[in-house]
């Protein structure tokens, strides 16, 4: 076990969603390594506006991403990813004229890994990109490897994190480049099953719900 000290002052509230964060920064830094130009040179999208696509969506603007679109079906957490990125993101709903253009973007971040979003990730990739798989859902649908082989995508995966990649995060947190951190909501510990339930219906705009005792 790796424990890693809160410093004195910072919101325990706010320090409760680093091990999403810790997740997505880690993505976003292992992914980076493949590209063949700096993320501030980089039109950069996020499938999915939960916490971990929001991580990386926030990782991308604290590095600086030239361009950071977050592709969200439900209106509320689209709305309300948008508004944690403090005017970075451009927040867009997937198969509508709002979405990027086919073959316009230099990586990707699939935080959802259904077949739906892995088509749209090899649908806005332009030759040369990088696409990083960062959800879990069960299946490899979707992914054109004929396209991604005659384009010379690099298609790499991410999971979890490392302990240096936890204290960084949390420093990134604590220092205010990651945001205000108030993209969570909170609820008593027991309320915490029709909390998951809601999570699970898209009935909650927050991006993650902090239980209380």
């Amino acid at each position: 076990m790796t424990l890693v000290p809160v410093p004195e002052g910072f919101d325990l509230t706010k320090a409760a969603p680093t091990e999403p964060l810790v997740v997505s920064y880690h993505a976003v830094n292992h992914a980076a390594h493949f590209l063949h130009r700096t993320l501030a040179a980089s039109r950069c999208a996020v499938l999915g506006a939960g916490a971990i696509g929001l991580g990386c969506a926030l990782v991308l603007a604290m590095h600086g991403a030239r361009d950071i679109y977050i592709g969200e079906l439900n209106d509320a957490r689209r709305e309300a990813a948008i508004a944690a990125g403090n005017g970075r993101l451009k927040g867009y709903v997937p198969d509508t004229s709002d979405a990027p253009s086919e073959s316009s973007i230099d990586f990707v971040i699939d935080a959802v890994g259904a077949v739906t979003t892995r088509r749209e990730a090899n649908r806005i990739t332009k030759p040369g990109s990088v696409i990083v798989h960062v959800g879990s859902l069960p299946g490899s649908e979707g992914l054109d490897v004929r396209k991604v082989t005659l384009q010379e995508i690099t298609f790499t995966d991410s999971y979890c994190y490392t302990p240096q990649d936890f204290r960084e995060t949390l420093d990134a947190m604590t220092s205010g480049r990651l945001g205000a951190l108030d993209w969570f909501e909170e609820r008593p510990l027991a309320k915490g099953a029709p909390a998951f339930h809601d999570l699970d219906e898209g009935r909650v705009s927050a991006e993650k719900v902090v239980l209380r005792p």
